[in-house]
């Protein structure tokens, strides 16, 4: 949700996978901050977080309306 936004291919990519194979965890980093989304698909909850803020924090929500509703924790 912050500078660089949802990342195309893996959304389009990635993601499915990690839905066919019931992966509850996808952990990142480099967006120089934190984020914890949230979502159900099919009856199987899956976490994302990114782990970014090791040197510059960035507290902006640039693209906040590019994730489902109500997915954004923190």
């Amino acid at each position: 949700v912050a500078e660089h936004g949802p990342t195309k291919c893996l959304v389009d990519r990635l993601r499915p996978l990690l839905h066919q194979y019931r992966v509850t965890a996808y952990l990142c980093g480099h967006d120089h901050n934190l984020q914890h989304l949230a979502d159900d698909v099919d009856g199987i909850h899956m976490d994302y977080f990114v782990v970014g803020a090791g040197d510059i924090v960035q507290n902006n929500h640039d693209h906040a309306d590019d994730v489902p509703a109500g997915s954004l924790k923190y």
